[in-house]
């Protein structure tokens, strides 16, 4: 049986290039998607409270897909770590492809003028 692959470390490198905003992401819908250096592609999916990620090569070859649903008690750490990994991710994506923090500033300044 082949090994597991080490998701968890790519994830995590690519919450913290999305922190420091190296990152754009876009949106399809509820669906939020990058690709670095147009060699891999990402794609981030919420339904209800799973959350999925998936990562491809440039020629749409699935490399991984992985899964996780929020529990009340999760079964180890590192399920709970990915869980907060991505639902971290997740949300900075959504407001990145939405640019969020501008529109909430542009409607904070209308709101003082009225």
């Amino acid at each position: 049986m082949p090994a597991p692959i080490d998701t968890e470390s790519i994830i995590r490198k690519l919450l913290q290039k999305t922190e420091v905003g190296k990152i754009e992401w876009t949106a399809d819908g509820r669906t939020f998607n990058c690709s670095l250096d147009d060699k891999f592609r990402f794609e981030i999916t919420k339904n209800e409270d799973i959350y999925t990620i998936k990562m491809q090569d440039e020629r749409w070859n699935e490399i991984f897909t992985e899964s996780i649903q929020e529990e009340i008690f999760f079964k180890n750490d590192q399920t709970r770590r990915k869980f907060e990994m991505l639902r971290d991710l997740y949300e900075m994506a959504r407001r990145i492809a939405f640019d969020v923090d501008n529109k909430l500033a542009g409607v904070s300044e209308l709101l003082d003028r009225i």
